[in-house]
């Protein structure tokens, strides 16, 4: 098979009042459970894994926007 690593991006205000980081994380750990049995299509490829390898959450320059990134491994297989 083949391991591939990818990330997904998101975006957030820092302020108490928009959630802060918990809002970010929980953003992070959707995507994680939406992506984790996911049925999805690739050409030429089949799909036998996909699992979150890390999160992190920083600030931007602005010092006003928190920056997550969610990193994942899978696992394909030539079809």
């Amino acid at each position: 098979g083949r391991h591939t690593l990818f990330d997904i991006h998101v975006w957030g205000e820092l302020t108490a009042a928009a959630g802060g980081k918990a809002k970010v994380y929980a953003a992070l750990r959707a995507i994680e459970l939406s992506l984790r049995d996911a049925a999805l299509t690739l050409a030429g490829s089949a799909l036998v894994l996909i699992r979150m390898a890390s999160t992190r959450v920083l600030l931007d320059p602005d010092g006003r926007t928190l920056h997550g990134v969610a990193s994942f491994r899978i696992l394909t297989q030539e079809t």
